[in-house]
């Protein structure tokens, strides 16, 4: 029994074909899947997190408040801090230079 399962798991074929049928359902599902919704008389899409970081630059640009709700452009709140982005890169940057050293 063991044998069996080692054998599955070490072919690759198995191992392939695997990570296509989950590829083409998921590919189905969010072809088939709605990609808005209504909520208040509002519509909204699915992909809110997109939807969020996109808008919230362009408060950040306009002077606007990130932390309220614009219920008017996603239904969520934006909990980041404006130097989220700047510490990413920070933390790449150092990583990259001591890669570099070593």
């Amino acid at each position: 029994m063991k044998d069996k399962i080692v054998n599955i798991v070490s072919d690759k074929r198995i191992i392939i074909s695997i990570f296509l049928l989950l590829a083409v359902f998921a590919s189905i599902q969010s072809l088939t899947g709605t990609t808005t919704f209504f909520e208040g008389g509002i519509e909204y899409n699915k992909y809110n997190n997109y939807t969020i970081f996109e808008k919230s630059f362009q408060h950040l640009k306009n002077n606007q408040d990130l932390y309220i709700l614009y219920p008017e452009e996603h239904w969520d709140l934006y909990k980041y801090t404006p130097s989220y982005l700047e510490s990413s890169v920070y933390c790449l940057t150092g990583s990259v230079y001591f890669y570099g050293i070593y």
